[in-house]
């Protein structure tokens, strides 16, 4: 069985990377601590403003990468296909 690892930057104690016994890692801005990026075990991954912790953008399993405001309402979706980007509203 896996253990769960912390990464602890000594001088400041903040946390920077959690990776739980799935692989699924979750990173954290190094100033103030907040979350800045999940990326589970699947590849899929979501970013998010370290300044109000709400998600700006998320790459699903399915392939396509949607962005969002502030307020978290997406405002564009695109798909990867080979060398082609198609961008989906």
């Amino acid at each position: 069985m896996m253990e769960q690892k912390n990464i602890v930057v000594y001088v400041t104690y903040n946390l920077l990377k959690k990776i739980d016994k799935n692989n699924n890692i979750w990173e954290y801005d190094p100033n103030n601590s907040k979350r800045i990026k999940e990326t589970l075990s699947n590849d899929a991954w979501t970013e998010f403003n370290p300044a109000n912790d709400k998600m700006m953008k998320r790459k699903n399993i399915d392939g396509f990468l949607e962005e969002f405001d502030e307020n978290e309402k997406k405002i564009k979706k695109t798909q990867y296909q080979s060398d082609k980007k198609i961008f989906i509203k």
